[in-house]
């Protein structure tokens, strides 16, 4: 299968320049984004606002419905309403997140005032390469999301402009072309539109379809959409720097697919 596999980041010794949060090559921006996956480095692994410790106090802050939580070993493409839970509180799955077997996604951390900071450095870094493209970048969100080793998270799409930040462990992810109908149809299209659950079927027989692998990277950021995603051998976490523009341009990226997996 075609892949992209993350690293952890590796420390550098301190320094006393002021880095940027994200490393963007203006050219490369420029000529895949709303087109085509790409990757950037980013700067963020050590960053105390992604300790376990200071996720488990987030998440106690956050009103429930911002907290979804699930056991983790899933299979490529699973019913919503079928989706198996692991039995745990929010607080425990984050504490045992090395060896509960699950996957978790903390959503709208912008409501923590620490994190809509950092949400908007982010952005704003990104701002002068993605609004020459889709100006308008509104409704900025941030996701992070925990996974235990070796979970998985089920083929579905996503209708924002994603940035995903792979902090610590690491993952494989399988992208797939949402221009290709045979793969997303105009009825998943329209249903997902219409406000249906993100998640999609694949067929077992187009899985090893997705786009050409990307590389083995580290402190890699990755702009995408559409994904499944198994998950690695030791606990990782990830966040998600989502917008949405309004420019009309930003359905086509919308469109587009991926799959991730843990490694």
């Amino acid at each position: 299968m075609a892949t992209v596999t993350t690293a952890p980041t590796r420390s550098t010794a301190p320094s006393t320049t002021p880095r940027s949060l994200l490393e963007i090559q203006p050219l490369e921006f420029e000529s895949h984004f709303t087109r085509e996956p790409f990757l950037i480095r980013h700067h963020l692994s050590d960053h105390p606002l992604f300790q376990i410790e200071r996720l488990l106090e987030l998440a106690k802050a956050l009103p429930p419905e911002n907290i979804e939580y699930n056991a983790g070993q899933l299979p490529l493409s699973v019913d919503p309403n079928m989706t198996p839970m692991n039995g745990l509180s929010v607080a425990e799955t984050i504490e045992r997140i090395q060896t509960c077997k699950s996957w978790m996604a903390i959503k709208y951390v912008e409501n923590d005032p620490k994190y809509r900071d950092l949400l908007h450095a982010c952005l704003d870094e990104v701002r002068p390469h993605s609004e020459p493209i889709a100006p308008g970048m509104q409704k900025a969100h941030g996701f992070i999301f925990l996974s235990s080793p070796n979970s998985v998270t089920p083929y579905h799409i996503d209708p924002e402009h994603n940035f995903l930040l792979q902090i610590r462990g690491g993952k494989t992810i399988g992208m797939y072309d949402g221009r290709d109908k045979t793969l997303l149809t105009e009825q998943n299209l329209e249903g997902f539109y219409s406000d249906k659950h993100r998640n999609l079927k694949l067929d077992e027989a187009r899985k090893d379809d997705d786009l050409p692998a990307l590389g083995e990277e580290s402190e890699r950021c990755f702009r995408l959409v559409q994904h499944h995603v198994p998950h690695a051998r030791s606990r990782q976490a990830s966040s998600a720097v989502l917008d949405q523009s309004r420019s009309p341009g930003a359905r086509l990226f919308s469109d587009s697919g991926w799959q991730e997996q843990a490694a």
